[in-house]
C-alpha cells in the first residue's frame, strides 16, 4: 500500500519489536470480530446488548458463537486482518515516533494516536466499510480506476482523519496519495472499480464529507497508480 500521509519513514518500524506486531494483529483481529457483531457494537451500550442475542454476521452466514466466527475469520479473511494490522503498526510508529522525537515533528506533519482502545480507536472502525459481501479477488486487480478529488473543509483533527484513511486505504488496497490538513483533503487514489467504490461511499457517509456527492469524485478508468 503506498498512500502517503506525510508519515514518518519506513525505516521506524524496526524500532518496533515482535510483541508490538503481535499487539497489532491481536487488535486488528478484534476490530474485525467488532466489525461483524450485530447489533453493532457502536450502535449499543453494553448495557443494552442481551449476550444472548449478540451474533456475528459474516459472508452470508450468522454465527452465534464466538469461536465459531473467530475461525470463519481466521480461515477466510486474513488478508483482511493483515492490512488492519498494517494499519495499526502505522500507528505504532507514529507513536514511536512522538515519544523519541520530543513532539518535534519536523516534516512529518500527521499526529500520531495512543493505542488504548478508547473512543479514538473505535470512531476510526466506525467508518470503515463492510467488505464482508467482497472477495479478496474484487479488491486486488491488474487495471482499476483513478479517483481524483478535494474537499475543503475545517478538519480539528486531522490525526483521525489519517489514522482513518490509511486504514481505509489499507482495507480496499487501494494505492496513491491522499494530503489531509486542517483545511481539508485531496487525494488521488487507484484500485479496483469494487474497492473505488467502496472507498466513495465511506467518503460521502462521513460526517464531516457529509457535503459532498459521487460528483466530487473525478473518475479516470483502466489506470492504476
Amino acid at each position: 500500500m503506498d498512500v502517503q500521509f506525510h508519515r514518518t519513514a519506513a525505516g521506524n518500524h524496526r524500532h518496533l519489536q515482535r510483541k508490538d506486531t503481535r499487539a497489532a494483529m491481536r487488535r486488528a483481529f478484534s476490530l474485525f470480530i467488532k466489525s461483524r457483531q450485530a447489533p453493532e457494537a457502536s450502535a449499543a451500550s453494553a448495557q443494552e446488548l442481551d449476550v444472548q442475542k449478540v451474533h456475528w454476521e459474516c459472508c452470508g452466514q450468522q454465527f452465534e458463537k464466538k469461536m465459531d466466527i473467530h475461525k470463519h475469520a481466521a480461515k477466510e479473511h486474513m488478508p483482511e486482518v493483515l492490512q488492519q494490522t498494517e494499519a495499526v503498526l502505522e500507528l505504532l510508529v507514529q507513536q514511536n515516533s512522538k515519544l523519541t522525537a520530543n513532539h518535534n515533528f519536523g516534516e512529518n506533519k500527521s499526529a500520531s494516536l495512543e493505542l488504548s482502545g478508547t473512543k479514538e480507536e473505535f470512531d476510526v472502525c466506525a467508518w470503515l466499510p463492510d467488505t464482508s459481501h467482497v472477495t479478496f479477488d474484487e479488491l486486488t486487480c491488474e487495471a482499476g480506476e483513478v479517483l481524483l478529488y478535494y474537499c475543503y473543509c475545517a478538519i480539528e483533527e486531522p490525526r483521525m482523519i489519517c489514522t482513518w484513511q490509511t486504514a481505509l486505504c489499507r482495507q480496499l488496497h487501494l494505492t496513491g496519495k491522499v494530503r489531509i490538513g486542517t483545511e481539508g483533503i485531496n487525494g488521488t487514489i487507484g484500485g479496483c472499480k469494487t474497492a473505488t467504490e467502496l472507498y466513495i461511499q465511506a467518503m460521502i457517509s462521513h460526517p464531516l464529507f457529509q457535503n459532498m456527492s459521487k460528483e466530487d469524485f473525478k473518475v479516470k478508468a483502466n489506470l492504476t497508480l
